[in-house]
């Protein structure tokens, strides 16, 4: 028997944009927790990141429609759906292992393409995605 179990619940590109409602995540939540699989894997591009899709750039009309802190606070948003029916009903939820997909990386790209932006607080961070809290591994 593989260590982790047999039951695995395995999603990928769920591309958590601010425009598009996250009511899929909803449903993608209550499916985790009633399934009651032995791990969830998150295999990357939970998180959308257009405001740092850098082919957008020569279309102006496109950029001001588009906010990092709105592509952050949907992404948290999404990964909170999935798992707020655990700590609800206090039941231990499953681990979460989560992977970097190439829509997370644009963070990491648009501080080695310009490292004035990194900062925690006030600028461009991977830790704004908050994978220590929301996954297990990652």
């Amino acid at each position: 028997m593989n260590k982790l179990g047999n039951t695995a619940v395995v999603f990928s590109c769920a591309h958590a944009d601010p425009s598009v409602s996250n009511d899929r995540f909803d449903w993608l939540g209550k499916f985790i927790y009633e399934l009651k699989p032995d791990y969830v894997v998150d295999l990357g591009d939970g998180a959308d990141m257009r405001s740092l899709n850098t082919f957008d750039t020569k279309r102006p009309q496109a950029l001001v429609a588009q906010s990092y802190q709105a592509d952050i606070e949907q992404y948290l948003d999404a990964q909170e759906r999935l798992r707020w029916r655990f700590r609800h009903h206090r039941r231990k939820k499953p681990p979460f292992y989560g992977f970097e997909g190439n829509h997370e990386h644009r963070i990491k790209n648009a501080i080695k393409a310009d490292p004035r932006l990194a900062g925690d607080r006030y600028g461009v961070s991977f830790s704004h995605l908050d994978t220590k809290y929301n996954f297990d591994e990652y």
